[in-house]
């Protein structure tokens, strides 16, 4: 991230340097606005276009370790779904947790540890990274 975008989205964000799940954009409106600015510096006019009748959702990026596979990386980001692919509203939040079930994957683990605190008005959605 430039010194632009930095300064773009504390504009729009000002603890956005410091930000928790709390303070991510919760409606569908508030996460347009939010990957629009975020995404205004670096985007294409064909990109934001994209970004502005794109699908508000909340992804939730789900991998465990590799090594013994009892800890979960969870990196969540609200944004667009659009046809240009995902576009972020925000920096990433990243949590990492012990599973609580060694029978269930990351992302199950992942939506039965923290789905209840999402206060979102948006699709949540969990997905199983496969990077390592």
């Amino acid at each position: 991230m430039n010194g632009t975008q930095h300064a773009v989205i504390l504009a729009v964000a000002p603890h956005a340097h410091r930000m928790h799940g709390t303070d991510m954009p919760g409606t569908a409106e508030e996460i347009r606005v939010a990957a629009l600015a975020y995404n205004a510096v670096d985007a294409t006019p064909e990109e934001l276009s994209a970004v502005a009748t794109g699908t508000p959702t909340v992804r939730v990026h789900c991998r465990s370790d590799s090594g013994t596979g009892w800890t979960v990386t969870a990196t969540i980001t609200a944004g667009l779904d659009s046809s240009i692919g995902y576009a972020p509203a925000h920096p990433p939040i990243v949590l990492k947790f012990r599973k609580r079930d060694g029978r269930e994957g990351a992302a199950e683990n992942t939506r039965r540890m923290f789905g209840r605190m999402f206060r979102v008005a948006v699709p949540v959605e969990y997905v199983r990274d496969r990077r390592p």
